[in-house]
């Protein structure tokens, strides 16, 4: 007798499979010429999160495909959140929810002298978590806090930090 992983109950069943696999082919594609201006590949993804926010949804949680191996993809989960345009206001509502700051690259960090980086961060969640944390492939493997990345992250929470001491906002504003 064969065990199956799962089993399919009825021609539904069948159906359903068939559709999401079809909407997986579909929304794959990686298309390697930078210079198109109308990119075609996004119009079946584009109506699929079209669908989502007219049925109430406040976004939407799906695995990377940009991922070297389909193992690794289950740790990469992309989150698009669906946010209305309000007329007279800089930003969504679910933006207020939202802790929006501005930008700095990791470019830009990389060219920081150490005196510009050397606070640290203590709770980074990112690595107090019971999960593992090594990046690499499946031949090799390092820890996270051993690499740029996590300096990188360690700098970026520490001037957050920083500035929930001081009122940032204000001293932007009159400026």
């Amino acid at each position: 007798m064969t065990r199956h992983i799962f089993q399919l109950k009825n021609d539904d069943d069948v159906h359903c499979w068939i559709k999401l696999l079809v909407l997986m082919i579909a929304t794959s594609y990686k298309i390697a010429d930078p210079n198109r201006v109308f990119r075609s590949e996004y119009i079946i993804s584009q109506s699929i999160m079209l669908a989502c926010k007219q049925l109430g949804y406040d976004g939407v949680a799906y695995f990377s495909k940009r991922v070297e191996s389909e193992l690794f993809a289950v740790n990469a989960i992309n989150l698009a959140l669906f946010a209305e345009y309000r007329k007279g206001h800089e930003y969504a509502e679910i933006c207020e929810h939202i802790k929006v700051d501005e930008s700095l690259n990791y470019q830009l960090f990389r060219q920081l002298t150490p005196a510009a980086t050397y606070k640290k961060y203590d709770h980074l969640r990112s690595v107090s978590t019971g999960l593992i944390t090594n990046i690499g492939n499946f031949k090799h493997q390092y820890g996270y806090r051993d690499t740029e990345f996590f300096r990188f992250d360690e700098h970026l929470f520490a001037r957050w930090e920083d500035k929930d001491k001081v009122d940032w906002g204000n001293a932007l504003k009159d400026s």
